[in-house]
């Protein structure tokens, strides 16, 4: 309902980079699913708001908030959640080029998208990781998650995605 409609608003102002009014509508969202009870929901609105944090380079507020919605996740065993939490860890801390904790997050997401069967999230998290490893001149292993993840997106049909592995992977070989 109406908690959804705010973050669907939050995400629509992050992509139109109104961080401000992002926040709002994170945090208009957040109040509701505290007051009724609805923990899932509650714990995700926080990787919304982190994402809004993070788009806006408040890195320490970006990583606060996924701490947030992990410690709420991790209470709900809403592993789905958790794998959304570490994957956007990972993504912080790629960008400030820590690699070995952004691999850190990105391996605690894999297994959980492993366990869960979720593909999208697995191709997603292999394309990060090679990228990762690509950044480092580990071109073997970032050659074997690009393949890994050009599998799953080829398995899938999304040719958009498989375009962009195809120019990764161009640069590795």
């Amino acid at each position: 309902g109406t908690g959804l409609a705010y973050e669907k608003m939050a995400i629509s102002a992050i992509i139109s980079q109104q961080y401000d009014s992002a926040l709002f509508y994170c945090n208009k969202a957040i109040a509701l699913y505290k007051h009724l009870g609805m923990t899932n929901e509650y714990g995700e609105a926080f990787i919304t708001k982190g994402i809004a944090y993070a788009n806006s380079f408040n890195i320490q507020q970006a990583s606060k908030q996924y701490f947030r919605a992990r410690k709420v996740l991790m209470k709900s065993a809403n592993e789905t959640g958790l794998a959304k939490v570490y994957a956007n860890l990972a993504n912080l801390h790629q960008k400030q080029d820590q690699y070995d904790s952004a691999l850190f997050y990105h391996h605690k997401a894999l297994l959980i998208n492993q366990r869960k069967g979720l593909q999208m999230n697995l191709a997603i998290n292999y394309s990060n990781i090679g990228v990762i490893h690509f950044s480092q001149s580990n071109n073997a292993d970032a050659l074997k998650y690009f393949t890994l993840s050009h599998e799953i997106f080829n398995k899938l049909g999304i040719k958009r995605n498989l375009n962009i592995l195809n120019i990764n992977m161009g640069k590795v070989l």
